[in-house]
């Protein structure tokens, strides 16, 4: 606290406690007051930048986020496979030298055996290594659609807890005001000691809410900074919680993110067997040689060898790529299913949640206000009691609260919705 503050504090406490003596119950009740005095000076509008909107904030994410950069890497890597898949059918060669002697004559011989594959092997390679890569691809799409999402929900998460902040911020000021009035009031004895100490309660009350609306704020503008690169400046004027915008139709399940992930890697493992399949047929070798025979004389051959696939056909590549493709169907349609219930049950909670806020905006903020108006009057015109006053101001302020519980929950809906189907609002 700056010296500044703490003068005006003491000042405000002195004049709202001028002939107390300092026992610890009143040294109990002055504290709260310099409590509510400070929190109330906390909850001056500040000044600084506002946040970003909502489609920096998802542009950011998509560009930063360490999702998308490790989908990055992975795509490059299937670009790598992919490169060398291109290989042609030559393989290796094979060279083999011998040597030996029939009496004193020396023999000498070298052979070269060129493997070749007549078979679709290398077409087999370069279509898994097509469909891994694309398989990486759809896999970044899914990674970009998750970031999406997040950075929808903590936009909104964010956004609702300035709102919260700003809405608390004036109501702790009213009660502040009504407070100070209330115990100038009373030390001349126009309205009742007991009004004004429960006056000064309900800015503890209200100034403890804010202190926790600000750190809920300061929470949600730093999960923000892990894509913004660095914390938004406090902001007490920060875009404001409008209605979420409406849910999107529901698209293809085929070309949602998470299913397409699933059927490419059936493409995959379908990729993968056609592979070992084409694969089981070993290459031709080809062999050229030459040599010295024990006479002297220059010695040229050539031949064709062939090893036929009999111990060993590739049946376990086969037998995993088949149960590996059938695993991924599986889980594809699984989540086909439960993709189709998800869209159903945020359908049906948003509509609901988007009724209880009509009608809390249409009718509980008619009555709280009007409740509220009456209270006052009533306790103005010396009929009625303080307390009704703060009821009615704390059952008004919990509406406006809810509301903005509501939106909170519905930008999270929104958050799940463009997550799961990639879309952009």
């Amino acid at each position: 606290m700056s010296p500044c503050t703490r003068r005006n504090t003491n000042r405000t406490i002195t004049m709202i406690f001028p002939n107390l003596r300092p026992t610890p119950g009143r040294l109990a009740v002055l504290l709260l007051a310099q409590f509510a005095t400070v929190a109330t000076a906390a909850a001056a509008p500040a000044t600084g930048a506002e946040l970003p909107t909502l489609a920096e904030v998802v542009a950011q994410a998509e560009a930063r986020a360490p999702q998308v950069a490790l989908a990055m890497a992975r795509l490059r890597l299937g670009d790598a496979s992919l490169a060398a898949a291109a290989w042609g059918r030559m393989q290796n060669p094979a060279f083999e030298a011998r040597a030996g002697a029939v009496g004193t004559q020396v023999e000498a011989q070298l052979d070269v055996w060129l493997p070749v594959e007549a078979g679709d092997q290398p077409a087999a390679r370069r279509g898994e290594a097509r469909a891994m890569r694309d398989w990486l691809a759809v896999q970044q799409l899914a990674s970009l659609a998750e970031v999406r999402g997040w950075a929808v929900q903590q936009w909104g998460r964010a956004v609702v807890a300035a709102a919260r902040v700003r809405l608390l911020s004036e109501i702790t000021a009213t009660a502040d005001q009504e407070a100070q009035a209330l115990v100038k009031r009373a030390q001349v004895r126009d309205a009742r000691e007991q009004d004004a100490q429960l006056a000064r309660m309900e800015v503890v009350r209200f100034a403890g809410q804010l202190a926790m609306a600000r750190a809920e704020f300061a929470r949600a503008i730093t999960t923000l900074s892990l894509v913004l690169g660095e914390v938004p400046e406090r902001s007490e004027h920060a875009v404001s919680p409008a209605t979420p915008l409406p849910l999107p139709q529901a698209a293809s399940l085929d070309t949602l993110p998470q299913v397409a992930v699933l059927l490419r890697e059936v493409e995959v493992h379908r990729a993968a067997e056609q592979r070992a399949i084409a694969e089981a047929q070993p290459p031709w070798q080809g062999l050229l040689g030459a040599g010295r025979d024990a006479a002297g004389g220059l010695r040229v051959n050539a031949g064709v060898a062939w090893s036929p696939p009999i111990a060993r056909a590739g049946q376990v590549e086969r037998a995993r790529a088949q149960a590996e493709r059938l695993r991924a169907e599986a889980e594809a349609e699984a989540t086909r299913r439960q993709t189709r219930v998800q869209w159903l049950a945020l359908a049906g909670e948003d509509r609901a949640l988007a009724d209880a806020d009509r009608d809390l905006h249409s009718q509980g903020r008619a009555a709280g206000q009007a409740t509220l108006a009456a209270a006052t009057a009533t306790w103005r015109s010396g009929k009625g009691d303080w307390m009704a006053v703060l009821l009615a101001r704390r059952n008004l302020a919990e509406v406006e609260l809810r509301h903005l519980d509501l939106a909170e929950r519905r930008w999270s809906l929104r958050g799940e919705w463009v997550a799961a189907t990639g879309e952009r609002f």
